[in-house]
């Protein structure tokens, strides 16, 4: 699984820099592939779960339920981030450009 995690200080972390993530708080977009190799946008999560297949964007209840009933699955967690318009759009932007340009090969 292919993915990049944008912050929202300009940040960039991807599969090829591993784990463990240098900063788990803050995060605005995470794009990886999906299994159709098209890629795959998610933000507006307050958690994101790697389940060693891919992330997954989560509530605080999703999150509980993932550490109830499934936390052997868990890799890593990060925190999202609210952000003025602006600055999301921004970040999203250079998210949609990397995919454009294939970023995650």
């Amino acid at each position: 699984m292919k993915w990049r995690i944008y912050y929202d200080d300009g940040g960039i972390w991807d599969h090829k820099d591993g784990f463990p993530l240098p900063n788990p708080f803050g995060v605005l977009v995470i794009l990886q592939d999906s299994v159709n190799g098209s890629a795959r946008y998610m933000s507006a999560g307050d958690f994101y779960i790697f389940d060693g297949d891919g992330w997954l964007a989560v509530d605080q209840a999703g999150l509980n339920d993932y550490i109830i009933h499934q936390l052997s699955k868990i890799k890593c967690v990060v925190v999202g981030r609210m952000v003025p318009d602006a600055r999301f759009r921004e970040i999203y932007a250079q998210a949609k450009k990397d995919a454009d340009n294939s970023a995650l090969d």
